[in-house]
């Protein structure tokens, strides 16, 4: 029998909030990050609060940081935060 493989093929790491005020669905929306090459990071606050990114809106070298209904301080429909991570792993 050999042991089960534990690890995420995604190599996209995913921070998140501690959850206490969200506006969007944080774990729906990681479900459906894409893979993409190199090692990337995604800061998933449920809020404006940014609390996932230390209360940063933008910041070029943290990675990409969702904060609500914001993508790197661009406001973005929920249906539409998916989409928007996958373009700025693509860059």
């Amino acid at each position: 029998m050999t042991p089960a493989d534990t690890t995420d093929p995604r190599p996209v790491d995913v921070v998140y909030c501690g959850g206490c005020n969200p506006e969007i669905d944080r774990g729906a929306i990681a479900r459906e990050i894409e893979p993409a090459g190199g090692d990337k990071t995604v800061l998933l606050s449920g809020c404006a609060r940014a609390c996932a990114s230390d209360h940063q809106l933008v910041d070029e070298t943290a990675g990409i940081i969702v904060a609500g209904r914001l993508v790197d301080g661009v406001p973005t429909a929920p249906a539409d935060i998916p989409a928007a991570i996958a373009r700025r792993l693509e860059e």
